[in-house]
């Protein structure tokens, strides 16, 4: 994947979730400071609660899939 497109997506305002496709794991990215960039921009590091970090190389991401916002419910009367 290319450092613009990763980057677009995990920089998003309003932050939408998405998970990382990397291989045959996913990596899930919750909350935008979850997710932080090298500066080099060829290095994803992606902090997970109770779990430590995944650190991941920019050219292994397979693919991202970006949560569909929630559907907006009518307020009761």
């Amino acid at each position: 994947m290319k450092a613009p497109d990763f980057e677009q997506v995990a920089k998003n305002i309003p932050f939408r979730p998405f998970t990382i496709n990397v291989d045959k794991r996913v990596v899930e990215a919750s909350y935008p400071d979850q997710v932080f960039i090298a500066p080099d921009r060829s290095t994803v590091i992606v902090a997970l609660p109770h779990l430590g970090i995944q650190i991941i190389e920019m050219d292994l991401i397979s693919s991202i899939h970006v949560r569909r916002r929630p559907l907006k419910r009518p307020a009761k009367p």
